[in-house]
C-alpha cells in the first residue's frame, strides 16, 4: 500500500492490485481509519485506488505517527503471532492450483467470486459450508486448493487442513484401530478451515460418515469454514446421511461447469506459453483445439503435452495441418458418428428454417446466414473435404471457403451471433 495524499477529507491510498485492495478492505479498513483519525480528526473516510506499480509497503503518512500504528491491538496480534501460522498444509497443494492460473470464464466465474470471498473471510461469510460440485477435470481441485493456499499465504486463517475423502476414511479408520479418537479430532477440529476433496467416496461409509458430521458440527459452531467438493450434486449421492446432506444445504451448493469456447481458447493460450510454445501456434490452430478437445482442463493438458512431445520428436513445426495430423485420431474417433446431414439439420433448427432450403440457390439472408455457419460447423466438426461440404449445401469449393472467412469475420464484431453458434456447437456434441 501507497499514501497518495489527501482529497478534501478523504485520504488516498494505492494498492498494487485489485485483490490486495480488497484484502486490505476486508480487514483493515476500520482499523486504519481509527488509527488516522486519532492522529488527524479531519480525515473522515478512506479511499483505496487500484494503480499499476504500487508498492507493498505502506509510507509514513504526514502528520501521523507511524510507530503508533504498532500499538493497535488487532495489527500487533497479527504480527505477533505470525510464526504461529500452520503452513504445513501447502504441502497437500501442487505449486501451480493458485487464484492466479484459474482460468475465469463465464463457466465457473461464480464459482470463482465465491471461492475468493472464503478464501479473504473464512467462516465470516454466508457461504459456509461451500460445496463445489462437478464432474471430473472441471477445476474442483484446483479451486479447493486456491483457497487453502491464499489462506495460509495472506494468514487469513491460521491452520488450513486439506485432505482427500480418501484421507479422511484411512485417518479414521487408524484412529479406530490404534484407539487414538484424540489425535484424529485434534487433527480435523483445531482448524480455522477444513477442506474435504470428493467427498463422493464417503458414500455408504456410515461410522466415517457419523464421525464427520459431528467434526462438522463443531467446527460450525465456532464459525470455521468448511469447503468441500463432489462429483455431482451431493443429495444425488446414493449413500450419503440425510443429516450430513442437511449440514450441506445449509450452506452454498455451486456447480462447476464444462469450459465455453471462449474459456477453452484462454486456457490454450495460457498453458501453451506457459509451456513455451503460445507463439507457434496461429489462432485458427488454438480455435480448431479448442473446438474439438472439449470435455475438461486434462484433456486440454493433454493434447498440448502430445504436441509439445510430437514437436520435440519430429522436428515439426506446429501449423494447423501438422497438428491436425498429429492429434487427429482423437478427433475423428469423436466426430466419426456426426454427420453434415445432421450438422446442416441443427442449424436450420437453431435459426427457425427448414434444412433442405439450405441447399438451394436462394441468396436471401434468413437462408444464407444459417448456411453459412452450418458450412463452418461442418468444416469444424467433421473431416469431410471442402468439396463434399459444397456437395451437402450445394455450393462450390470457394464458395464454401468464402462462408466460413465471412462467418470468422462476423463472430469477431458480433458476440450474440458468436455465443449462437457455439450454442449450436454444444448442442452437437452432447
Amino acid at each position: 500500500m501507497t499514501y497518495m495524499g489527501m482529497d478534501g477529507s478523504n485520504l488516498m491510498l494505492s494498492a498494487p492490485t485489485e485483490l490486495t485492495r480488497g484484502w486490505v478492505e476486508a480487514h483493515f479498513l476500520d482499523i486504519i481509519l481509527t488509527t488516522v483519525k486519532t492522529h488527524s480528526p479531519l480525515v473522515d473516510n478512506i479511499r483505496i485506488e487500484v494503480r499499476a506499480g504500487a508498492k507493498g509497503s505502506i509510507k509514513a503518512l504526514p502528520s501521523i505517527n507511524a510507530e503508533a500504528l504498532e500499538d493497535i491491538s488487532p495489527i500487533k496480534t497479527k504480527r505477533t503471532v505470525a510464526h504461529k501460522i500452520d503452513t504445513s498444509a501447502i504441502d497437500h497443494f501442487y505449486k501451480d492450483y493458485t487464484f492466479d492460473t484459474f482460468v475465469v470464464g463465464e463457466c465457473n466465474r461464480l464459482v470463482h467470486s465465491c471461492a475468493m470471498t472464503v478464501a479473504q473471510n473464512p467462516g465470516n461469510n454466508h457461504y459456509n459450508p461451500l460445496v463445489i460440485y462437478g464432474k471430473s477435470g472441471l477445476g474442483k481441485t484446483h479451486i479447493l486448493q486456491a483457497i487453502g493456499r491464499f489462506a495460509v499465504e495472506h494468514q487469513t486463517a491460521h491452520k488450513v487442513v486439506y485432505r482427500t475423502a480418501d484421507d479422511f476414511l484411512k485417518d479414521y479408520m487408524r484412529a479406530v484401530r490404534e484407539r487414538r479418537s484424540e489425535q484424529f479430532y485434534r487433527t480435523y477440529e483445531v482448524c480455522d478451515i477444513l477442506i474435504l476433496d470428493d467427498i463422493q467416496f464417503l458414500a455408504k461409509k456410515v461410522a466415517t460418515q457419523e464421525e464427520l458430521f459431528k467434526i462438522f458440527t463443531r467446527l460450525l459452531s465456532k464459525k470455521k469454514q468448511i469447503i468441500l467438493s463432489c462429483d455431482q450434486l451431493p443429495s444425488e449421492v446414493e449413500g450419503l446421511d440425510q443429516k450430513l446432506l442437511s449440514r450441506f444445504q445449509s450452506g452454498l451448493c455451486l456447480s462447476i461447469n464444462p469450459m465455453d469456447l471462449q474459456t477453452r481458447l484462454d486456457f490454450l493460450h495460457r498453458k501453451a506459453s506457459a509451456e513455451g510454445f503460445g507463439i507457434e501456434l496461429s489462432e485458427e490452430s488454438f480455435r480448431w483445439l479448442a473446438t474439438h478437445f472439449r470435455s475438461n482442463v486434462r484433456e486440454l493438458e493433454g493434447v498440448l503435452v502430445k504436441l509439445l512431445g510430437l514437436r520435440e520428436m519430429m522436428q515439426m513445426d506446429l501449423s494447423l495441418e501438422n497438428i491436425r495430423a498429429m492429434v487427429g485420431e482423437v478427433v475423428r474417433s469423436e466426430s466419426a458418428s456426426l454427420s453434415l446431414a445432421t450438422i446442416a439439420e441443427s442449424t436450420a433448427l437453431a435459426f427457425g428454417v427448414k434444412a433442405e432450403l439450405l441447399a438451394t440457390r436462394s441468396r436471401v439472408q434468413s437462408l444464407a446466414l444459417p448456411r453459412k455457419v452450418a458450412i463452418k460447423l461442418c468444416r469444424e466438426l467433421t473431416d469431410h473435404s471442402l468439396e463434399a461440404i459444397g456437395y451437402q449445401f450445394n455450393r462450390d469449393y470457394s464458395t464454401v471457403i468464402a462462408s466460413i472467412k465471412s462467418i470468422d469475420t462476423l463472430i469477431e464484431e458480433d458476440a450474440e451471433l458468436r455465443d449462437r453458434i457455439e450454442g449450436i456447437r454444444m448442442g452437437l456434441l452432447t
